[in-house]
């Protein structure tokens, strides 16, 4: 029995021996790996630095994210301006052709009202080929239009007696033409011009070649 413990106490030291002998060679290898690894992390800040020497990963990050959010900021305002300025447009269009609804409406009304009003040329209707008996008439008449202050005539009398002949032959006579050249005599016929305003109306599309060219009463005699 003796010589069984003595050689398994000799087994345990060996083995106890060989481990110890294991573990300083893998203490060792860890020292040279850790002496290695020391000259690698030397290495790494150089390279950093050297490619790029104020880099900062998080900084630069947050700066990027920084313009990214300011302009997004600018763009959204700038698209907020835009619709409002769009809304007001359309306000005003909205507005404007309300206006312009109320003239048609006007306008639609009046055409209503009188129907057979027109603002085309008029034309003098034909004097009589022969004409007596009322030269003097005639003659006082076209005087009067020659003063300064131009007299409103009157010619009133029942259906028949030549009151329009008698207009016509003042209308024809040298006095008034010298007077007042052909663009400036008018021919109104009293059934159209119902009233004062339709008279101007009537009055100044006929003489008013500002607006309307060859717009003007002229007695055609074909």
């Amino acid at each position: 029995m003796p010589e069984d413990e003595d050689s398994s106490e000799g087994l345990v030291v060996k083995a106890t021996k060989g481990i110890e002998q294991d573990i300083k060679r893998l203490l060792s290898t860890l020292e040279t790996l850790k002496q290695d690894l020391a000259v690698e992390n030397l290495w790494v800040p150089s390279l950093q630095e050297e490619l790029n020497p104020s880099a900062d990963p998080f900084s630069t990050a947050l700066e990027r994210l920084t313009f990214q959010l300011a302009k997004s900021l600018r763009d959204f305002a700038v698209a907020l301006e835009l619709r409002a300025r769009l809304e007001r447009l359309v306000n005003k269009f909205e507005d404007l052709q309300k206006d312009i609804q109320r003239v048609i409406d006007a306008a639609d009304d009046i055409e209503e009202y009188y129907p057979s009003f027109s603002l085309d040329k008029r034309h003098m209707r034909l004097g009589l080929a022969v004409f007596h008996g009322r030269d003097d008439l005639v003659k006082c008449i076209a005087q009067m239009f020659q003063q300064e202050e131009t007299p409103c005539v009157c010619i009133l009398g029942p259906c028949g007696m030549g009151k329009t002949s008698t207009l016509l032959a003042v209308l024809d006579s040298s006095l008034l033409q010298q007077r007042f050249p052909p663009g400036s005599r008018v021919w109104v016929p009293c059934i159209e011009a119902t009233s004062a305003n339709h008279l101007v109306q009537i009055a100044l599309y006929s003489i008013g070649n500002a607006w309307r060219s060859a717009n003007y009463v002229r007695r055609d005699y074909f």
